[in-house]
C-alpha cells in the first residue's frame, strides 16, 4: 500500500503510480514504464524525454504523520468529544 504525497489518497498493492492523481511514487516513468530516479531528465534505458511527475518529496517525519491523519477515519467525532 502507498500513501500519496500530492492528493492524500491511499493505492493498493505494490502501485508505481498513484490511482487517483497519476503522480508516481519516487521515480519517473517513461511511456514504456522504464523506473528512472526522480532528478533523471532523459530515461537511462530508451532515451525518452518523456517521463512521469513524481509526488513531492515529504520529510519522514511529516510523511508518517499524513500516513497517520490518512488512516484516521474523518467523520469529525472522536470518543471523547461525543460525550457533550
Amino acid at each position: 500500500m502507498q500513501f500519496c504525497n500530492q492528493c492524500g489518497k491511499m493505492t493498493a498493492g505494490e502501485p508505481l503510480y498513484c490511482g487517483t492523481c497519476g503522480r508516481t511514487y519516487d521515480v519517473r516513468l517513461c511511456p514504456r514504464q522504464h523506473a528512472n530516479p526522480r532528478g533523471a531528465e532523459v530515461c537511462s534505458k530508451c532515451g525518452s524525454r518523456e517521463l512521469s511527475t513524481p509526488q513531492p518529496k515529504i520529510p519522514l517525519g511529516l510523511q508518517f504523520l499524513a500516513l497517520c491523519l490518512a488512516i484516521i477515519p474523518s467523520g469529525g467525532k472522536t470518543g471523547l468529544m461525543n460525550e457533550v
